[in-house]
């Protein structure tokens, strides 16, 4: 989808948080058309579309009946508070044995690279099957606590709102980013939404310094001209992550993993965290002790099975 800049300069007036959610709708718009390429007529048409009923106005909600809407790229105020108390973190398991808390990709927020609630479920039938919840219940004589449950958080992208750092496993949505033949226009909305100073653009070449780029997917989502894509959705898979009196962040064991891969690291760190510890361990100090390495080598090997 190419897009004329004075449609690009009007999109990127809507939050940084919705951007690409505005950039979806307007596409869609353009493709019901049959076209393939973006005007300003059509930003203002979608605009209008998105925009709810014009309220009569009133001394006490203070509504001109206008469509402030404008200044949201498209989206109504009610619209923008809806998915902010939207996107929150939640604990989606009522076990008593293990927690799984997840972002608000569970809930809509349009930064999330994959579907953070199916992945929920499928850890949570994965932690059941393991049987790890009667090993809590036989090992925990009294009141089960929360560091005596095994605590899972699972963030659809970089950003890490669910906190993924700071529990037994974690994982954070990363995109792939590649650049393909389509005709960079030098907008540079991929320069300026890139936090980590990884994207370039010179004589409308684009590159990307893969030693800085941190694989959110940002510069894909906001390029006009398709001159970067996410070519791949994958995970970082973290382990070892604690708070308490000697707080720990979690360990990077796999940067860019599929699907498959994310369960298999899940089975070694409930192994970890069922039959592995040393005394009153947390995963966090049994991952210190075994190491990054070694848990890598016994991912690999549970692969070849």
């Amino acid at each position: 989808m190419n897009w004329e800049q004075d449609a690009l300069d009007a999109v990127g007036k809507a939050p940084a948080l919705l951007r690409g959610m505005v950039r979806k709708r307007v596409e869609a718009y353009v493709t019901s058309l049959g076209r393939d390429r973006v005007t300003l007529a059509d930003v203002e048409e979608a605009r209008r579309r998105a925009r709810p009923p014009a309220r009569a106005s009133s001394p006490h909600n203070g509504s001109s009946g206008s469509g402030s809407s404008d200044e949201y790229g498209g989206l109504a105020p009610e619209e923008i508070e809806k998915i902010v108390a939207e996107t929150k973190t939640a604990v989606v398991s009522e076990s008593r044995f293990y927690e799984v808390k997840v972002c608000g990709g569970a809930f809509g927020c349009p930064r999330t690279l994959y579907d953070v609630g199916a992945m929920a479920k499928k850890i949570v039938e994965r932690i059941e099957a393991s049987g790890l919840p009667d090993v809590v219940a036989s090992r925990v004589k009294g009141p089960i606590l929360r560091h005596h449950k095994f605590s899972v958080a699972i963030s659809g992208c970089p950003n890490s709102c669910s906190q993924p750092q700071i529990h037994d496993f974690g994982l954070q949505g990363r995109a792939r980013v590649g650049v393909t033949e389509s005709p960079c226009i030098e907008c540079m909305a991929c320069v300026q939404v890139c936090r980590e100073g990884s994207v370039t653009v010179e004589d409308a070449q684009v590159e990307i310094d893969r030693s800085l780029c941190i694989n959110c997917g940002d510069c894909a989502v906001v390029c006009p001209t398709e001159t970067l894509v996410q070519e791949e959705i994958g995970y970082s898979v973290l382990m070892g992550g604690k708070l308490g009196r000697h707080p720990q962040l979690a360990r990077e064991i796999i940067e860019f993993a599929d699907e498959e891969t994310v369960l298999r690291s899940l089975d070694v760190a409930i192994d970890i965290f069922c039959r592995r510890r040393q005394g009153e361990e947390r995963v966090a100090d049994s991952v210190t002790r075994i190491g990054v390495e070694q848990i890598r080598s016994e991912i690999s090997r549970v692969a070849s099975y």
